[in-house]
């Protein structure tokens, strides 16, 4: 099974799928807070999760992403204000990452 829930904040998944949130909150989050998180692990073998949350929704999603979804080495996040500053914002993100690489 897959839920893609990309671009939704946690309230909007609360209101417009109620009943996927009751599903990610009774059987999915409980996993998460007792197991150690895929994306930690990564982290410690130098894995970079980087990020780009959008703040039209959840103005302070920025802060989640810092202190909850980015890391390892030179990570680092893009945020976009709207979905109208999506566009610059992933452009900004993939030319940050390629050019990491050079």
């Amino acid at each position: 099974m897959v839920i893609d829930l990309f671009g939704y904040s946690q309230n909007e998944v609360r209101q417009r799928f109620p009943a996927i949130y009751q599903w990610i909150s009774e059987r999915v989050k409980p996993v998460r807070d007792t197991n150690a998180r895929e994306s930690d692990e990564a982290v410690r073998d130098g894995i970079s999760i980087n990020g780009l949350p959008i703040l039209a929704l959840e103005p302070d999603l920025d802060r989640y992403y810092y202190d909850n979804v980015i890391g390892g080495p030179g990570a680092f996040m893009v945020p976009a204000r709207n979905y109208e500053t999506f566009a610059d914002a992933i452009l900004k993100k993939l030319i940050t990452e390629i050019a990491s690489r050079l």
